[in-house]
């Protein structure tokens, strides 16, 4: 006959190893799996990296063996155009002895004008220039006619002028004329630039460059 201490201890081991045992996860699908789900984002895969850490695999929805791909930098904003391309004068160029010969001409470019100093606009039409030199002095005068419009033609001349060192000023000018002064040392050029019949611009162009 079993004694009654020793069956209380069976019924008792019995109920304790029930207890440490948890039944199998079922999947829906009439199978069981005892692996408890990966942690991390949902759907996501754990690898085994080379040094023993865990790795997250790709999401739900990434192609499989393609790395993400980087995205781009976005490209800076260009700056608008004018009516005018850039000026190609060099940042400082000056005067140098000898001067030109005393000359003036209708219709194109005198020869001996300082255009690397004082530019003509591109595709301006030329209605005269001249030049007349005094010991170290150059007087300079452009009249021209732009299709480009006057806030581009003074545009034109900011950048080629300032660029080469020549501080701005507004001085005075006749109604429906935007004149500015450009001096630098002893050197000085005042642009006219009013509206052309027709349209596009009338240029006037008068200086004095002293050679050093």
């Amino acid at each position: 006959m079993t004694h009654p201490r020793t069956a209380a201890t069976a019924i008792a081991v019995v109920v304790l190893v029930a207890g440490c045992t948890s039944p199998a996860a079922d999947d829906g699908n009439g199978s069981t799996s005892s692996n408890p789900p990966a942690a991390g984002a949902p759907g996501a895969q754990v690898t085994t990296g080379p040094t023993g850490g865990r790795t997250p695999g790709p999401g739900p929805g990434a192609a499989p063996g393609k790395a993400p791909t980087p995205a781009s930098e976005v490209p800076a904003p260009t700056s608008a155009r004018t009516g005018l391309p850039p000026p190609t004068t060099p940042a400082v160029v000056r005067l140098r002895l000898p001067l030109p010969a005393n000359a003036s001409a209708r219709g194109k470019v005198v020869p001996g004008f300082p255009a690397t100093i004082v530019p003509v606009p591109p595709r301006a039409t030329i209605v005269n220039s001249s030049v007349t030199g005094q010991n170290t002095r150059l007087q300079v005068g452009l009249v021209a006619i732009s299709a480009s419009r006057p806030a581009d033609v003074v545009a034109f001349y900011r950048a080629a002028l300032g660029g080469a060192g020549f501080a701005e000023k507004p001085v005075p000018a006749a109604d429906g004329t935007v004149a500015t002064s450009f001096v630098r040392g002893g050197d000085g050029v005042v642009v006219s630039v009013r509206t052309a019949q027709g349209g596009g611009s009338q240029i006037s162009v008068a200086g004095t460059l002293v050679a050093g």
